[in-house]
């Protein structure tokens, strides 16, 4: 899972760009010293050319910067209700309608997303049933993760191979050894949850009271093993938890014979099922599998381990890439975020923790995961538009994005 913070959820960014004096929307002092967003400028009505200014000094042959491809969103201030939308105020149904679009906008200014979705936490959310429905029909013709989303006995047969989505010249033969650590079948076929809750790793979690919430979900994804002190802010239950190599490595040093420090780290998850991208890149293979290993250790079975399907993962990246998202790798708590939609046949999932923008909400503080302070690490600004595509299926009733404390 790559960047949480939640798509695998959370936040990212640089602060020193981020905070840029010629950027688009950059946080400029107010008029009373407090920060607030520069909005960002309109485009120029049709059929009047905009004027052409000329090159700054010294900046002669340099590659023009691409203009903004949105205009920005209304401020929510008190105005008549829509026409369209009786019950609505006005800049939040102009709002929708700039997230109605149908293959994603590039370019996409982090500072436009953030204001965005500033002023649509402002705003009534409403569940639309027959969208959900809809939507999950469509990744369920692409992707099917209810059958596809983990390697089984089932869809990876004796003498078959896995193509690592991350490397596709390199493939794994499974054999009986490799396929006995695979279940038999899916274990999100019948019998689905009516309600998930996908727990990203943004700091926004700090006081959010959000943890009983968590915890009434029929089932709870997490992401990349996280600890479970906060229990008032992100509740103690957990069902999905991924594990990716990267945390194996820096963690548990890719599992050697010593794994005393493994299952103590398990203890707090309570048996959750462990999913692990072990069929993405070479490197990571041997010591995904040693999870599996790791949990049958002793003849007393800790959890279960899942690996993600390639398959199912390259699928999904042909899915969004026609959504104009092509990152070089979907995040995990992106997949997964999709994925709840198909596995959980009742009430719209609802995600925590998912803010992927160098700034917290309403705050000029760096975001950072909510239970190590840490930044992201670089190279993950594709996850602001994945964020950007959730805050789309939020705002048409899809899923629910909880963007502040929960009441």
């Amino acid at each position: 899972m790559k960047r949480s913070g939640a798509l695998d959820p959370g936040s990212e960014g640089s602060p020193a760009a981020a905070s840029s004096p010629r950027r688009q929307g950059a946080l400029v002092p107010g008029a009373e010293g407090e920060p607030r967003r520069r909005q960002l400028s309109p485009p120029t009505p049709s059929g009047t050319p905009a004027p052409t200014p000329g090159p700054a000094p010294g900046t002669e042959g340099r590659r023009p910067r691409p203009a903004q491809a949105l205009p920005p969103p209304p401020a929510l201030s008190p105005s008549p209700p829509s026409p369209s939308s009786p019950t609505e105020p006005r800049p939040c149904w102009q709002l929708r309608k700039a997230l109605s679009w149908d293959l994603l906008p590039d370019p996409l200014e982090e500072d436009w997303i953030q204001t965005l979705a500033e002023q649509l936490d402002a705003c009534p959310w409403s569940d639309s049933p027959n969208r959900r429905r809809a939507y999950r029909q469509k990744l369920a013709e692409c992707c099917d993760a209810c059958s596809m989303l983990v390697v089984t006995q089932t869809n990876a047969p004796l003498g078959s191979t896995l193509t690592l989505d991350g490397q596709p010249s390199h493939h794994i033969t499974v054999r009986s050894g490799l396929r006995r650590l695979f279940p038999e079948v899916s274990p999100f076929g019948p019998g689905a949850p009516r309600d998930c809750a996908v727990v990203g790793s943004g700091r926004m979690l700090q006081g959010s009271r959000c943890g009983q919430e968590i915890d009434r979900a029929a089932f709870v994804i997490r992401f990349k093993l996280p600890p479970l002190e906060l229990t008032k802010d992100v509740g103690t239950k957990s069902h999905l938890v991924t594990l990716n190599p990267s945390i194996l490595s820096q963690r548990f040093g890719n599992l050697p014979w010593r794994r005393a420090p493994f299952p103590s780290a398990l203890r707090p998850l309570r048996g959750a099922r462990l999913l692990v991208p072990g069929f993405s890149f070479l490197s990571g293979v041997a010591a995904s599998l040693r999870v599996a290993l790791a949990l049958e250790a002793g003849g007393r079975p800790r959890g279960q381990a899942l690996f993600l399907h390639p398959r199912s993962l390259a699928r999904l990246a042909g899915h969004w890439a026609g959504r104009g998202l092509r990152p070089p790798r979907l995040s995990t708590g992106f997949v997964l975020a999709g994925a709840a939609l198909e596995l959980c046949r009742g009430a719209p999932p609802r995600l925590y923790g998912f803010w992927p923008l160098p700034f917290g909400p309403r705050s000029r503080a760096p975001s950072r995961h909510y239970y190590d302070g840490r930044l992201p690490p670089p190279g993950t600004r594709h996850m602001s538009r994945e964020f950007a595509l959730l805050l789309q299926l939020h705002s048409s009733g899809v899923l629910r994005l909880q963007m502040g404390p929960c009441a």
